[in-house]
């Protein structure tokens, strides 16, 4: 005896339920081809709602209670509101193309390399910044006859057949609910230390983290490569750090852009790495949308990097939005003799973030890591879809999150409202 319902009509049944809910909220009706294969059949439905989200966020993106924004007094400025976001990166993703940055779909979920870029790399080296050609062997597919290369490629592979991963590959497979905090093996890092002798030594960093980088580090795609635990005594001597990408190129990661009370108001996926400049350009278009309102504070991990590059453009929109790094960022990971970081994004700054009693924070600015967590509870469904189902997915979990967020904090008597568009009525809500 086999089941009948199988795991494509279940995401039949979710698509088709939630693009009926879209074109009834939308007041549209939904028109998907009566013909064709039941796989591709609503994916042109999916595409127009993707871009749509993209282009006007969430509905949520109007969204104040009294867990997200606190009206406070000053002494010369009268009645005052503060309503901050806070961003952060989540390290999950789906398969893109192998070149560094490219943001072109792949045809097939098992291909390499988008059509464009196949009929350029299809048979380059599988090492990174290596443009030689594959030269197979008997026990080699994809390198060129670099004997560094080659050691890479069998060292990869050995990897991979490992007792170890075979084993931690069976146990995860039986756990239907696998926790997300423990990194699973196959989204570890893996890079290759070559020193003088061309010696070959694998490094393997098991929990790689995202945090936001300058625009400098994002176009490396080295970035993530530690060095040595101990560093050599003269530079000529410092190994040379590569890697090897036998598998598909996946996307950096998600970013999040949160209200303290939970709200998610918009995501987008960050294809090279966490740039702090495209999430200053996310964070910007995000709330230029009808209905949106200008957050006071951006909280986010590195915002002394976000500040510091929003001070140096042409763009007035963000002089008067304060970047904090949130407290726990503040103390674990930046430095105390940093001057710019203390003088213009510790928490403690700005009286609005703290309680009255001064001991304690008015707003949860770790809801970003928090709801992140959940989020990434998706990772092994998300894993191995395309960009269009990958997109649609998340945004409708997303909306189903704020659907009972919102129903939280109606029970807990913060009155979730929503801004509306024209500016006289957003004033009378505020005074």
């Amino acid at each position: 005896f086999s089941p009948r319902l199988r795991g494509d009509h279940v995401w039949s049944a979710f698509v088709i339920l939630a693009l009926i809910r879209d074109a009834r909220a939308h007041r549209r009706l939904l028109r998907v081809p009566h013909t064709g294969e039941q796989r591709v059949r609503f994916n042109a439905a999916m595409h127009d709602r993707n871009l749509r989200i993209i282009a006007l966020g969430q509905r949520e993106i109007q969204h104040h209670c009294k867990g997200c924004m606190r009206i406070y007094e000053e002494k010369e400025e009268g009645t005052e509101s503060c309503q901050p976001v806070v961003s952060d990166g989540l390290t999950i993703g789906h398969p893109c193309c192998k070149t560094f940055r490219c943001t072109k779909s792949l045809d097939k979920i098992r291909n390499h390399w988008c059509p464009g870029c196949a009929k350029l790399c299809a048979d380059q080296c599988a090492v990174e910044n290596c443009v030689r050609k594959i030269v197979p062997t008997d026990n080699t597919k994809m390198t060129c006859d670099d004997e560094t290369h080659v050691e890479m490629e069998r060292k990869t592979v050995q990897r991979g057949q490992s007792m170890f991963v075979l084993t931690s590959r069976l146990t995860r497979s039986r756990i239907s609910a696998p926790d997300f905090d423990a990194e699973t093996d196959d989204d570890a890092l893996v890079w290759y230390e070559v020193d003088a002798l061309n010696r070959v030594t694998q490094r393997v960093d098991s929990h790689p983290v995202n945090v936001g980088v300058s625009d400098a580090d994002a176009d490396r795609p080295d970035r993530q490569i530690k060095p040595a635990s101990a560093p050599a005594l003269c530079p000529s001597k410092t190994p040379k750090r590569q890697r090897i990408l036998l598998a598909r190129r996946r996307t950096a990661c998600e970013v999040t852009l949160i209200r303290p009370c939970g709200i998610i108001l918009q995501r987008a996926t960050m294809f090279g790495a966490e740039a702090v400049s495209n999430v200053l350009k996310m964070t910007k278009t995000s709330f230029s949308v009808p209905g949106a309102r200008k957050p006071e504070m951006f909280i986010y991990d590195t915002a002394c990097e976000a500040k510091q590059q929003a001070m140096n453009l042409d763009d007035d929109w963000w002089d008067d939005v304060h970047m904090v790094v949130d407290p726990w960022h503040l103390v674990t990971k930046h430095k105390t003799t940093h001057d710019f970081c203390q003088k213009y994004c510790n928490p403690a700054s700005y009286p609005e973030l703290m309680r009255e009693d001064g001991k304690g924070w008015w707003f949860n600015t770790s809801v970003a890591e928090q709801t992140n967590v959940w989020l990434g509870s998706y990772h092994s469904i998300l894993k191995e879809m395309l960009p269009i189902k990958y997109n649609f997915f998340l945004d409708e979990m997303i909306r189903l999150k704020n659907i009972d967020t919102i129903q939280t904090l109606k029970d807990r008597r913060l009155m979730p409202m929503y801004y509306p568009s024209d500016t006289e009525a957003l004033e009378s809500v505020l005074t």
